[in-house]
């Protein structure tokens, strides 16, 4: 009932609980290729890497982790992906059925909404964007992959996955030691777009989605999704324009 009650320790007891179950999965030595265990200050520095989607990996992903190891750090991305503040309204709701007013205010404000009534609604469109999209990402990418791997279906599957989910999470975990493929259009575009929409944030995309479907003009964008969407214009031309000087 505590914890309940001050969601903003639920979540940082729910954040260390992660990173101690991930970073104990990693050195187990079925977690990478090479014989023995895997130091613990690596392990660590993964788990926290992948569950913040910081995505600044110490160890090439697809060289030194094996299977069970990616898909630990595959689970790592999509739970830190979803925001620790979700998931701890999300136990708080399966465990009391009920948030209370001052939880609801406090996950109204993390996720953009006002009303408290939509708060419940929006926690489902938040697992909703996010399954939408990476199952969106994983489809677009299979046919490129597929050519990429020499018809290797099990390995385009997982490549295409891993990647899905990564890309919209943003972080730079990769499950092949040769990178992104930018240098195919056909995995480097899903990856691309995915990567933005998850930039802008659930409260914007949950924002542009309601507009649309009520076929409201721009103006009636919230200030939040305003200053997102022009920030990230300018930040993308200006980067844009900085690499075409210099490259």
């Amino acid at each position: 009932d505590l914890l309940l009650a001050y969601p903003g320790r639920l979540t940082i007891i729910y954040f260390i609980m992660l990173v101690v179950i991930a970073t104990v999965l990693l050195t187990l030595p079925v977690s990478s290729r090479s014989p023995g265990s895997t130091d613990p200050l690596t392990a660590f520095y993964t788990a926290v890497s992948a569950l913040s989607t910081c995505g600044i990996p110490v160890v090439n992903t697809g060289e030194y982790w094996s299977t069970f190891g990616q898909v630990v750090i595959l689970f790592s991305i999509q739970f830190g992906g979803l925001g620790v503040m979700t998931f701890a309204s999300m136990v708080a709701l399966g465990t009391s059925r009920r948030l209370k007013v001052s939880q609801r205010m406090l996950t109204a404000n993390e996720l953009g909404t006002t009303k408290l009534s939509e708060v419940k609604g929006v926690l489902t469109v938040v697992l909703g964007t996010s399954i939408i999209a990476e199952v969106l990402t994983f489809v677009l990418l299979l046919p490129d992959l597929f050519r990429v791997n020499h018809g290797n279906m099990g390995r385009t599957l997982w490549q295409a996955l891993f990647y899905a989910v990564s890309a919209y999470n943003n972080t730079g975990f990769t499950p092949d030691a040769t990178g992104l493929h930018v240098n195919r259009w056909g995995v480097g575009l899903p990856i691309l777009i995915s990567a933005f929409i998850g930039t802008l944030g659930f409260p914007v995309v949950l924002n542009l989605v309601q507009c649309a479907r009520r076929r409201l003009s721009p103006k009636r964008w919230t200030l939040h999704t305003k200053l997102t969407l022009v920030t990230t214009a300018v930040l993308v031309a200006t980067s844009l324009a900085w690499f075409l000087l210099v490259e």
